[in-house]
């Protein structure tokens, strides 16, 4: 008789058990649905806007970030044009400073920081003795300098080598910097003008045979500007100044400027 009343009470105990685990699940999936729309909110991607030679840096934060960012790496006067006419962005990184000063001009910027310094170089497959040696080569790419930053300092650094206007028959102009890296890549032309962080990106396939010196053309200044007050979009643009994002800058040899990570 007591062992039959033991298994009795053994099954009232399961039972019941049983119930208690079923409550706690529904109520967690009620907590779940009833979650504030501020927190699935916080979840949605921002989009970032940021020059194409940033490409292998920005794939490298997107993945270490921890929150959704989809990236348009596009020449940074593309992007800017994008930006004016409404395109979504949440943060934009330019090559240049002058196309972050036109967003600020329009009142579309909310806050803006020089983030990153960049150098510039001729790449090729064959050496150059010297850089007037560019005019006796085949075709010589460089961005289009009303749009692509890298094009406008090429251009400037060429004009005040004495070389541009004597080179007018061989420049052909590419839509952003990588596309200038492809073209000497697959060999369409013999030399490029892109960033050094670009030729260090396909050192296994160009080289770098000539550097311009400082004063040739205007310091290659990386700006970074946040776009409106989305939480999700200053979390982003504070990231990108941390050390975090530094250390992948610095190992594609960027330089970052001093009070970017502060």
């Amino acid at each position: 008789m007591r062992k039959r009343n033991f298994q009795k009470v053994l099954v009232g105990v399961l039972m019941l058990m049983l119930v208690l685990t079923a409550c706690q699940s529904k109520t967690a999936e009620q907590t779940k649905n009833n979650a504030p729309k501020e927190e699935v909110k916080a979840m949605e991607p921002i989009t970032v806007s940021a020059a194409a030679s940033l490409k292998e840096t920005m794939d490298i934060i997107g993945e270490q970030y921890g929150s959704p960012v989809e990236f348009n790496m596009g020449g940074s006067g593309t992007l800017r044009t994008q930006i004016e006419s409404g395109a979504p962005a949440d943060v934009f990184i330019s090559a240049s400073k002058e196309h972050v000063a036109k967003l600020e001009d329009k009142g579309l910027v909310k806050e803006s920081q020089d983030l990153l310094k960049n150098k510039l170089v001729i790449v090729g497959k064959k050496d150059l003795a010297s850089i007037d040696d560019v005019l006796n080569g085949g075709k010589f790419a460089i961005g289009e300098p009303e749009s692509v930053p890298a094009g406008k300092y090429a251009k400037e650094a060429l004009t005040n080598l004495g070389l541009f206007d004597k080179m007018q028959d061989k420049i052909v102009l590419g839509s952003d910097v990588r596309n200038v890296l492809e073209w000497v890549k697959s060999g369409e032309v013999d030399y490029g003008v892109v960033y050094k962080t670009d030729a260090l990106v396909a050192k296994e396939d160009v080289e770098i045979v000539y550097e311009f010196e400082a004063g040739t053309h205007k310091d290659i200044i990386y700006p970074i500007a946040l776009l409106n007050d989305k939480p999700e979009s200053k979390q982003f643009y504070e990231y990108i100044k941390g050390e975090d994002a530094e250390k992948v800058f610095e190992e594609y040899g960027y330089e970052v400027i001093d009070g970017a990570n502060k």
